[in-house]
């Protein structure tokens, strides 16, 4: 985002800081960026000497400027009257509903698509048609246009998609079999993008009339934000904050002020009292709008809070994990580790010892 303001300053010194070119620098930052940040206009505010409100004043009224990020594709569909009268609105209709978007929102939560209308694409004996990334799909249908989009999404990282193809073999196959875990469900294991949107599906089918409120999600313990548990898979902490609460204590304040509906400290893992500290978190959704933004919200926390904290030990999957999170999340910065050469540390470590002994 520094980078950004600094690329903001140089455009707004190049038409010499004039507030009669302030169409035309936001014209320019949103070419560069696709979008309009916050910190954008704050910024053009400042070196034109006027206040915030008429910077977005101004980017509010005209239609063509952004204040939403941009996601890696671009998908258009065409509202046009041959394109309409052919049924394009479905096709609108079932991305919107692919992709989780909710109200005004554009950009998928991960960051890879954004869906937007355009008046006519100029093609009206192809249509239904819709672009992505400029390239036009003629004579579309929302089940063409979801295969479509499942095509991009196979660019996903391997780890995150193995996670997904778990997650559906097991919904999948669960109509066969009997559920035997707790009061009839199943762990799913994702990262944050993939927690929010099954969350999210959860909050729109009870929206929908598809299930009853109320509903309640829940994570009994956090490995990934209390100490660490030594006989759990999740056991790969080696920074000395397996041996403290902190982390625990941290994210259960933090997902209380976020939307949870209650949180707990408790001994976890199944372990005994004193071996592990773990939080945890229930949220009552009713398929509202809050609950939307409460989940939302509340794991962009949760979820992110035990990554940093996996990455900061140095753990390979959490550094990459948090990388690809601040990617999608415009504004989350998280320190990432240093790693030192085993190499030079193990000479240096023998080196020490060596002098010790001489001692």
């Amino acid at each position: 985002m520094e980078d950004q303001l600094v690329h903001v300053r140089e455009i707004v010194t190049q038409h010499g800081s004039r507030q009669s070119e302030l169409i035309a620098i936001l014209q320019e930052i949103q070419n560069e960026y696709k979008y309009l940040s916050e910190g954008a206009l704050v910024t053009v505010a400042e070196m034109l000497h006027v206040s915030p409100a008429h910077v977005y004043s101004v980017a509010t009224f005209y239609e063509n400027f952004s204040l939403e990020a941009k996601g890696k594709h671009i998908i258009k569909v065409c509202a046009g009257t041959a394109c309409h009268v052919r049924k394009s609105q479905p096709i609108y209709d079932a991305i919107y509903e692919y992709l989780g978007l909710h109200g005004k929102h554009k950009t998928a939560d991960d960051g890879m698509f954004t869906l937007e209308t355009v008046a006519c694409l100029g093609a009206c004996g192809l249509a239904p048609v819709m672009t992505v990334d400029g390239e036009v799909y003629p004579q579309m249908s929302p089940e063409a246009a979801l295969k479509l989009l499942e095509e991009i999404r196979k660019t996903a990282p391997d780890d995150i998609r193995g996670q997904l193809d778990d997650n559906i073999h097991w919904i999948r196959e669960a109509g066969r079999n009997r559920l035997v875990v707790g009061s009839q469900a199943r762990i799913l294991y994702a990262d944050c993008e993939g927690r929010v949107k099954i969350a999210e599906a959860f909050n729109r089918a009870i929206a929908e009339g598809r299930i009853t409120a109320p509903v309640v999600l829940g994570r009994d313990h956090h490995d990934v934000s209390g100490t660490d548990s030594p006989y759990r898979e999740t056991s790969n902490i080696y920074d000395g904050s397996c041996l403290t609460a902190d982390m625990a204590v941290q994210n259960v304040i933090g997902d209380a002020f976020r939307g949870a509906t209650w949180v707990s400290i408790h001994n976890g893992g199944g372990v005994g009292w004193g071996e592990v500290i773990n939080g945890g978190f229930g949220m009552v959704i009713d398929g509202s709008e809050d609950a939307g933004r409460r989940i939302r919200e509340m794991l962009l926390w949760d979820v992110n809070n035990g990554i940093a904290r996996r990455s900061w030990a140095r753990n390979e999957g959490a550094v990459e994990a948090i990388r690809r999170e601040m990617d999608r999340t415009p504004g989350l910065r998280v320190t990432l580790p240093v790693f030192a050469d085993e190499e030079l540390v193990r000479e240096a470590l023998n080196e020490q010892g060596g002098a010790s002994d001489k001692l």
